[in-house]
């Protein structure tokens, strides 16, 4: 019986390992482009340049090109960033889509 659970602990150990262990399996995903997701008051044509002007200055942090998705929904903008279809929101001031989905805000500081 000792042999058994011995032989059983053994595996299980080495199961750990090896999926631990695996290519690829603690590597984040690298992204060429950053998505950010807009609410639809801030989706408007009038707006496009305030939003190109933040897309430049995250393009000009990260070196990476820059996508905006706009929406016509606010509840769109909330589901694309809880299911990881977009990496970047703004989102406006702190609201209630932050303790539900348990998004982390990005504050500024002055």
């Amino acid at each position: 019986m000792k042999k058994i659970i011995l032989l059983l602990s053994c595996l299980i150990v080495v199961s750990i390992f090896t999926a631990c262990s695996a290519p690829g399996a603690a590597t984040p995903k690298e992204y060429d482009t950053i998505t950010i997701v807009w609410y639809p008051n801030e989706s408007g044509n009038d707006l496009a340049g305030a939003r190109n002007a933040i897309g430049d200055v995250i393009a000009e942090a990260t070196g990476k090109k820059v996508e905006h998705k706009l929406t016509t929904g606010y509840a769109i903008a909330v589901e694309t960033i809880a299911n990881n279809n977009a990496h970047l929101a703004f989102m406006g001031p702190i609201n209630s889509s932050v303790e539900y989905y348990l998004v982390d805000p990005i504050r500024a500081q002055r």
